[in-house]
Formats: structure tokens, sequence, C-alpha cells
């Protein structure tokens, strides 16, 4: 009887070691340790230590106020029975006030003289003097350069009328230019422009008008906060 159950107990042992040996699962080698840990990710960078952006170029910047003084050469029309300018010279001031980027307003004086050689006249008109209600268009905002087209309205003055003339006539101006920013504050350039006035001559009863055209060269400076 102890023989048998002696034997029982073997065969027993023998069938069930087996199979807790497989149940347990095995110890993880060092190798398969090291491939299953985890990457490690790259450190975030933040704001502050990204590259600062390019600077941009330093652009002029367009300021409220503008100061302007021109001169030019005038090469005008003969007027019958008035004066014939057989060729002269102006200078110009102007002030500006630049609200938006794209347009000014302001008020202007040209003082213009020649060898003029009246015509039928006692005395001779050596100069003319006009004051304009001036505005200004520009077409670009930013930049090195300042093209500009101008419109000027007003009245033009003379000292010595011929016979019974007026002393006063409507004016007309217009005037394109382009203009080189020398400095943040300073620029200046080229212009040309046509202008027109009308006197109205008792004498004779009927009236006369004075064209010249000129070109000449104008320095602005600009004051104020930019826009």
């Amino acid at each position: 009887m102890r023989t048998e159950l002696a034997a029982l107990c073997f065969t027993a042992s023998a069938v069930f070691l087996p199979c807790r040996a497989k149940a347990e699962p095995a110890e993880p080698s060092s190798r398969d340790s090291r491939e299953m840990e985890p990457v490690p990710l790259p450190p975030k960078t933040s704001e502050d230590d990204a590259p600062p952006p390019l600077a941009e170029p330093n652009q002029p910047m367009r300021a409220p106020i503008e100061l302007t003084a021109g001169a030019a050469l005038a090469f005008g029309d003969c007027v019958e029975h008035l004066l014939c300018t057989g060729g002269g010279y102006t200078f110009s001031l102007m002030g500006l006030w630049r609200s938006v980027p794209w347009f000014a307003w302001g008020a202007s004086i040209v003082v213009q003289r020649g060898a003029d050689t009246p015509l039928n006249t006692p005395k001779s008109v050596t100069s003319f003097t006009y004051l304009y209600l001036s505005a200004r268009l520009y077409p670009l905002e930013q930049g090195a350069l300042e093209p500009y087209l101008s419109l000027d309205l007003g009245t033009a003055l003379v000292p010595s009328p011929a016979k019974e003339g007026s002393k006063a006539g409507a004016s007309a101006s217009a005037s394109g230019g382009l203009d080189v920013f020398l400095d943040d504050r300073v620029r200046a350039g080229a212009f040309v422009g046509v202008s027109s006035s009308v006197f109205a001559t008792r004498g004779y009863g009927r009236a006369y008008r004075y064209d010249f055209v000129s070109a000449g060269a104008r320095l602005t400076v600009e004051l104020g906060d930019p826009l």
C-alpha cells in the first residue's frame, strides 16, 4: 500500500511541476529591458529662445506738417495789351497739413519776376505774386520716393497794372513732382508745373489771360510725429 501511494505521488509531481514552470513568465533579459526604455523627446523651445526676425529696412515715415521752399525757371506766354514775358524765375513757399498719408492741404505763395517787355502800355509789369490754397495727392504711403500731384487755386496780384487793368486776377496752377528722402525728415526733388491767370482790364472791355510753364526744384522739411 505504501508503495502504491509513493508511486502515485511521484507521478503527480512529475505532471504538475512542468506546467507550473510553463505558467511562470520568464524574467526579461538586460537587452530586452534596454529596448523597452522610452525614447527621450527633444526639449521644447520657448518663444524667447527663438531667433529674432530679420530686421526690415529703414523706411522713412510721413509726418503731418510739411514746409516747402522752391525755385524754378518760368517760361511765359505773351499777353496782348498787358505784357510779354520772355523768361523769368519764381520763388515759392508752401505749408501743408498732411492729415492722412495720401493727402495734404494748406497754402502757398509764389513770386514771379522776369524780363518783361510791355506792349502798348506806359509801365512795365515786372512781377507777379500768387496766393494759393493748395491740395496735394501722394500715391505712395511709404518708401524712399515721394511722387505727388498738386493743385493750387487763388489769386494773382499785379503791383503795376497795365493801363486801367485790375490789380488782381483769378489764378490756377497744377504741378507734379518727385522727391527723394535725404533723411527721415528732409526730402528734395524736381517738379514741373503750369499756371494760368485771368485779368479783367476795363480799358479794353475784355479779360486777358497770362500763362506760364515752370520747372525747378523743391526742398521739404517734415515736422511732427509720424503718421
